[in-house]
């Protein structure tokens, strides 16, 4: 997955800037970034200009807990693409999924899901920047998730737990507006339950999310300039299977193209579609299998399978192992690998 270094300004960050009480030219001075910023045509961030932006928000803030001024400042009026197309999913782990693919085009954020029977968990991390990170940032991010969920729900969504690798300056204000505790540990990790993390969103608009999904697609697809042909067939892959969606026609019409130009240029790289939407499917299945507790039965449906049972025929095709033999194998190297770690750090 290839990691954007420029990022789109989008013109909702000066609204949001004053929703919150703010001046965003004193932003953007303590930033030492451009004053006309906000208002330039195809404005653009560099990794460290991203987060110079926000401890400019932290040096403006005259001590104010920015991440409670935004949860309580954010409205649809200030998201940018990626995150309407994502208020507009069917619920909130569709929502998150999306947005674990779309981070990558408003930040250099890289956001990961594991989806259990119990939580869905999502970690995030930062690249391209080698200073301390904004306090103010990772909190505010999670701040940002409960409250997108509890406007497309419009329920009193509360997340599990908060756990962040800086704690944040006005912690108990932090804690009283998410409804949990925040504990530090070695990842910036917030937690919500299957329940909530499975209901459904009020916002849920399939018109809009095709609307804006070509361009996000586009964009994904063109990080950096040099995504493959195939790079850009499982970028749309991957946001069509979980509706059952996995055609060579479908695949070409998201990506602007005919079927035959499709199948040429994927016959130039030396593959065909049914090798790539396979590997595809196996690399996904051993990671759902590995980092969650989904049965066969549901991650055969992320995957786009008709039914259970051809996920497993292929599966065996693929591995020689059924799903069950392969995650037990998996969670027993891992613990194996844990216990020789502990075991190597106690002799020394």
């Amino acid at each position: 997955m290839k990691r954007a270094n420029r990022f789109a300004m989008h013109p909702g960050w000066r609204l949001l800037i004053l929703d919150m009480g703010m001046d965003p030219v004193d932003v953007l001075s303590h930033a030492e970034l451009p004053a006309d910023l906000f208002a330039a045509k195809d404005a653009w961030l560099s990794p460290a200009e991203y987060f110079r932006l926000w401890h400019g928000l932290e040096a403006s803030s005259n001590g104010r807990n920015i991440a409670v001024l935004l949860g309580k400042s954010i409205s649809v009026d200030t998201f940018d693409p990626p995150i309407y197309a994502s208020f507009c999913s069917a619920n909130f782990n569709v929502a998150l999924q999306r947005l674990a693919e779309y981070k990558r085009l408003i930040g250099p954020l890289v956001m990961d899901m594991s989806i259990g029977p119990k939580e869905t968990a999502v970690t995030l991390t930062c690249y391209g920047y080698d200073r301390p990170l904004p306090r103010c940032f990772a909190i505010t991010e999670a701040v940002f998730l409960t409250q997108l969920a509890r406007m497309a729900t419009r329920s009193a969504i509360r997340p599990l737990s908060c756990e962040l690798v800086t704690l944040p300056g006005h912690q108990a204000e932090c804690e009283a507006f998410l409804g949990c505790s925040i504990r530090q540990t070695s990842t910036n990790t917030i937690r919500f339950s299957a329940e909530d993390a499975g209901r459904p969103f009020l916002t849920e608009n399939l018109g809009m999310r095709k609307f804006f999904e070509p361009d996000l697609l586009a964009r994904l697809a063109t990080l950096d300039g040099e995504a493959s042909i195939v790079e850009r067939v499982r970028a749309v892959l991957q946001d069509m299977l979980p509706s059952g969606a996995s055609s060579l026609d479908e695949v070409a019409r998201r990506l602007a193209m005919s079927s035959r130009s499709l199948q040429r240029r994927l016959t130039q790289s030396n593959l065909n579609y049914r090798d790539v939407l396979s590997d595809l499917r196996r690399e996904l299945a051993s990671h759902y299998l590995r980092h969650s507790d989904l049965s066969p039965a549901e991650i055969s449906y992320l995957l786009g399978f008709d039914d259970p049972n051809s996920f497993l025929r292929s599966f065996k095709e693929w591995t020689g192992q059924t799903p069950g033999n392969f995650r037990s194998e998996s969670r027993e190297r891992k613990d194996n690998e844990a216990q020789n770690i502990q075991a190597h750090r106690f002799r020394s």
